[in-house]
């Protein structure tokens, strides 16, 4: 990166910090916690590795340093968080447990004693940002993509205030708006509405349909094959042009150039994929995520519940020191939430 776009990236990032009112910060934790637990080697007092705990936690108290948002968000995945989307594709996220790329470390694992090491971690975390000033959720039966989805298009647009989305999944793209934007933990950039056309030069709206045709091989996604991007918008370079309004809208235009599509085998494919791009739609799309009523009222319930309790701050440094955690996660850091979030 040259310093002119430091420099750019170095300003961008200030009118963020400056944006009125306080922004507020939404962490995929699943992919904050896999991130540090592959990379640090974090270690406590007695010689316990504690990476995917003090890695986190750490993450997050610099990005509220940067950042000094109004509110804090840390979404985790529920259990059977995938239930719901392979009722629509048995293949989802199939077989992904111990073998997610994102459990490969450094150090001396074998796979299962990096899940079990992980869970154990996992579970210490949640722990500890259920004492701090932030909001937790982990909610059985749905994703974190779908509760951020959730939080970002339901959720927030009425409350006047900007949301910064933390993770490395591109396609939390398809939330952009206005008062939306995605910090990809992997560049350490923020994209909004004038440069997340580095990903997908369309329309914003038309993310989600490129998406539902390319499929996602990571959560076992087939897509339809042979139709990557570039070769759809050589196929169909109206999707760079024309913002769809809906599946339906989508979808329709293809049938209805149909004769034009048809004259290639790959475009034949196109209008005859139909069911394959409308339920990959249905499974990847985050502007209206499968959440019943329960599920919304328990979200409700958390974001509308008063996290900041200055005892909580004694009850964590007990749990620290009981832990032997206090070489990682120092009272410093703590403070930092308390007086931050306060």
């Amino acid at each position: 990166m040259d310093l002119y776009a430091k420099f750019l990236k170095f300003k961008q990032e200030k009118e963020i910090r400056k944006a009125k009112p306080r922004p507020i910060l939404i962490f995929d934790m699943m992919y904050i916690f896999r991130s540090q637990f592959s990379a640090q080697t974090l270690i406590t007092e007695e010689g316990v590795r504690m990476g995917g705990v003090g890695g986190a936690v750490r993450y997050i108290e610099n990005m509220i340093k940067l950042y000094n948002p109004k509110n804090v968000v840390c979404v985790f995945d529920g259990k059977n968080n995938a239930s719901k989307k392979q009722e629509l594709d048995e293949n989802y996220k199939a077989d992904r447990g111990q073998k997610h790329k994102m459990l490969r470390s450094p150090l001396s694992y074998d796979e299962a004693d990096a899940q079990k090491q992980m869970e154990l971690e996992l579970g210490m975390l949640i722990k500890i940002l259920q004492l701090l000033p932030v909001k937790t959720i982990e909610i059985n039966g749905l994703e974190a993509d779908d509760v951020i989805g959730y939080l970002t298009k339901q959720y927030y647009p009425d409350r006047n205030t900007n949301v910064m989305i933390f993770s490395a999944d591109k396609d939390f793209i398809q939330l952009i708006d206005n008062n939306t934007v995605w910090y990809n933990c992997k560049k350490k950039e923020i994209v909004n509405l004038d440069n997340y056309t580095q990903y997908w030069e369309v329309p914003i709206e038309n993310v989600i349909y490129i998406r539902s045709i390319e499929g996602d091989t990571s959560d076992k996604l087939a897509g339809i094959k042979g139709l990557g991007t570039k070769t759809l918008l050589k196929l169909l370079p109206e999707i760079s042009e024309i913002p769809f309004k809906s599946i339906d809208d989508f979808l329709s235009f293809i049938q209805s150039i149909q004769e034009r599509l048809s004259t290639t085998k790959k475009g034949k494919l196109l209008v005859e994929s139909e069911s394959t791009i409308r339920t990959s739609y249905n499974i990847m799309q985050l502007s209206k995520p499968m959440i019943d009523n329960s599920q919304e009222h328990k979200i409700l319930s958390i974001m509308d519940d008063e996290v900041y309790n200055i005892r909580n701050r004694d009850k964590l440094f007990d749990y620290l020191k009981s832990n032997l955690l206090t070489s990682i996660i120092s009272t410093y850091r703590i403070d930092n939430f308390f007086k931050i979030l306060r």
